[in-house]
């Protein structure tokens, strides 16, 4: 049987290819989102005083709200990635199950060291909260959502509420309240400092030192040198930040992630489940998928976290 083509709208124009497409073809091609089937919509909305501070607002295409929301948070290592692009897919379609769904660009790295991404992400939650009355949001039922760097960020979002060298209130509505009711964590990197030895782990390689060294991109996004990156890890990981007040959290991980091992999630999971209790904590491991995959936005898991998110508002 051939295989189907479809033409896929990129930020270079239209592209066609044969499907299904690969995850790595996807972030080559820069793959936008199809918007085209939400009625209501608001692009390119401000945040913010900077530039990259904005965010794309889409409301279910019937109802008056108030609608719960989630804040989707793109991936692209932290310096990288847009709120158009494939990975905050997932997340858009959620609209179609009662959700009004913000996705959001941020200051990227390393022009901008951390932490302006995770004070740009809890300024966009101070907006939807400022706005909840223009837009038809529920302030009390708000969400992160992220994949890889994203998922680090929606994590950060929520067990971090409440440290303040993670907010800058000078960005917008400063009055707000920044804590979230849930996160949706997609294979988020946990412990940047311990990718290695937890590939170690799982047999992906024989020795940690086969790992490729610590990016210079990535020693400026934390201002540091290589050696100071355990001490640097530790404030930069959300289960740094776990306390009982955390909220529920749905953690998606594929065992065969050859980005960020899924050990990470199976630790960030048992160390949730100790402190806020193991009935506020899902971990899904998905069987033998990788970093992003096509899974992960199916309508089928789609449904799946929609649902989850229902039981815990």
């Amino acid at each position: 049987m051939p295989r189907k083509k479809q033409t896929f709208q990129t930020i270079n124009g239209p592209v066609t290819a044969y499907e299904p497409i690969s995850i790595d073809f996807q972030n080559t091609l820069r793959i936008q989102c199809d918007r085209s089937w939400i009625r209501r919509k608001f692009l390119d909305v401000s945040y913010g005083p900077h530039p990259e501070e904005t965010m794309d607002i889409y409301l279910p295409n019937e109802g008056e709200g108030p609608f719960p929301v989630i804040v989707m948070i793109h991936g692209g290592g932290w310096c990288d990635g847009d709120k158009t692009y494939w990975e905050p897919n997932g997340g858009i379609k959620s609209v179609a199950f009662g959700f009004a769904v913000v996705s959001i660009n941020y200051r990227l790295g390393p022009e901008h060291p951390h932490p302006a991404q995770i004070q740009d992400v809890k300024a966009a939650i101070r907006f939807v909260r400022a706005n909840a009355g223009k837009y038809g949001f529920d302030p009390d039922k708000i969400a992160t959502w992220g994949g890889s760097a994203g998922g680090h960020l929606a994590a950060l979002a929520g067990t971090a509420a409440n440290v303040p060298e993670f907010t800058d209130r000078s960005l917008g509505n400063p009055d707000e309240s920044e804590s979230v009711q849930a996160v949706i964590d997609w294979y988020g990197p946990i412990w940047i400092d311990r990718t290695a030895k937890d590939f170690e782990k799982l047999n992906v390689y024989t020795d940690a030192k086969q790992a490729p060294p610590i990016s210079e991109r990535f020693c400026k996004l934390l201002q540091c040198t290589p050696e100071e990156i355990p001490e640097r890890a530790v404030a930069f990981s959300p289960a740094t930040y776990i306390t009982k007040d955390c909220p529920p959290f749905l953690i998606q991980h594929g065992t065969a992630d050859p980005i960020v091992p899924y050990l990470q999630s199976v630790d960030f999971d048992k160390a949730l489940s100790d402190v806020i209790g193991e009935d506020k904590v899902t971990l899904d491991l998905v069987h033998g998928q990788g970093h992003g995959s096509l899974v992960y936005e199916s309508f089928d898991n789609v449904k799946r976290i929609t649902d989850w998110l229902k039981s815990v508002f």
